[in-house]
């Protein structure tokens, strides 16, 4: 594996290896016990954050769709849909860009061809949240997928296909 000059072979890779064994020694000396409850902070700052996204994508959400959100982000469709009885997809106050992607993907995905999200849509799901919400979608096209995505889209009388 290649790492920057200066830098050790573990995933931090942007920490020169020098200040990445300090932090590393800092670890060691910790007890269970804090580092316990640094893991249970950092937890708890990452749910602080997918629900600040969730409440970007839903402005109009409640605070119960807006928690049933953030459970759908860690379990996904089929299981919130199972324990819930909710799914995130019909569940919906307003349509919003993200709504028209899991659509879409449901769609592909029922018809097996590969697709892959990109653009401002991605970024701000994995990534840096963007003032735009354009939606790039990537679709294996091949003569047989092209076949069933037309069949599936004038079944679902999708706007703008006869």
């Amino acid at each position: 594996m290649v790492t920057p000059m200066g830098a050790s072979s573990s995933s931090l890779f942007d920490t020169p290896a020098a200040v990445e064994a300090l932090v590393v020694d800092r670890w060691r000396e910790m007890s269970a016990l804090d580092r316990f409850e640094q893991v249970a902070a950092l937890n708890e700052s990452c749910g602080r954050m997918a629900e600040a996204g969730v409440r970007v994508r839903y402005p109009s959400a409640a605070d119960d769709e807006v928690r049933l959100r953030v459970l759908a982000l860690r379990l996904g469709r089929d299981l919130m849909i199972a324990v819930y009885g909710w799914d995130p997809v019909v569940g919906l106050v307003g349509v919003t860009p993200l709504d028209h992607v899991v659509a879409i993907g449901l769609v592909l995905d029922s018809l097996d061809v590969p697709w892959v999200l990109g653009g401002s849509m991605a970024s701000s799901m994995v990534g840096e949240p963007r003032s735009t919400m354009d939606i790039n979608v990537a679709v294996a096209f091949g003569l047989g997928n092209l076949d069933r995505l037309v069949a599936a889209a004038t079944s679902q009388s999708v706007s703008g296909v006869t």
